[in-house]
């Protein structure tokens, strides 16, 4: 049976430098409402709350927050025994190092909210499929993430620097908001629109209008006439969501 810390994919960081280069690259002000999503044993936490802001700190394990409440005290950090994906806190800043598993899931979750800066240890081959615009990694995850975002990949964190070491590297990335805010609905529907990948968008639109009981030249007449002929794989981030809006307008 596997550890409770490896079914919650729990590696924690054990490096005091990359700590701190995880906090100046959140530019946080005492002023900033920050979340941490994953405490993990506290040690960017208590970095975090050192920089005079309001911190609030998730974290979904029940045994190490309860060492967490003994080990942590600051006037100004809050901590939650729950998941913040399944929350809805506000925040300016938000500093996260939260298991790989569910990084896909984190990406559409910071997508529905407003905040000025995110700084996020990720899996680097997952960050490759997020600044991807062509090829195998080009996925409807890239297309979400580069049309709402502005990604920039800080730095390469090693595997060495974390307790226990996990079988990949790491990347710290920034996250900034640079596009409009998509609604649920938005998401759902690219990854719709994605799993149609290898079609042409014309073929694709009239599979999703027969299974949507709309008309196939509704949706083809709100769409230039350029893009009917590409197939959905060769869509651009706002070509997606163009047409993304079009099957939402038609249905």
């Amino acid at each position: 049976m596997l550890s409770k810390r490896r079914r919650l994919g729990q590696h924690f960081l054990d490096d005091q430098y990359t700590i701190g280069k995880m906090v100046e690259l959140a530019e946080i002000s005492p002023e900033d409402d920050v979340l941490e999503i994953g405490t993990g044993e506290g040690s960017l936490t208590r970095e975090l709350c050192k920089k005079g802001a309001k911190v609030a700190s998730f974290e979904v394990d029940s045994n190490l927050f309860s060492k967490l409440t003994s080990m942590l005290h600051f006037a100004n950090l809050k901590l939650f025994n729950a998941d913040a994906l399944k929350s809805n806190p506000k925040f300016d800043v938000l500093v996260a190092n939260l298991p790989y598993s569910r990084s896909e899931e984190f990406v559409g979750w910071l997508a529905l909210r407003k905040f000025r800066r995110a700084v996020v240890m990720l899996q680097t081959d997952f960050v490759d499929k997020l600044l991807a615009t062509s090829g195998r990694n080009y996925r409807a995850i890239s297309i979400i993430a580069q049309y709402v975002f502005s990604i920039r990949k800080a730095m390469i964190v090693t595997r060495s620097l974390f307790r226990p070491p996990p079988k990949v590297s790491s990347s710290i990335v920034i996250i900034q908001r640079s596009g409009p805010q998509p609604t649920e609905e938005d998401l759902h529907a690219i990854k719709y629109l994605w799993s149609f990948k290898g079609k042409t968008l014309r073929s694709a639109i009239k599979i999703i209008s027969k299974k949507r009981v709309i008309a196939a030249e509704g949706i083809l007449g709100l769409l230039p006439k350029r893009l009917i002929a590409l197939r959905v794989s060769d869509l651009s981030p706002s070509e997606a969501f163009k047409v993304a809006e079009a099957i939402e307008k038609a249905s």
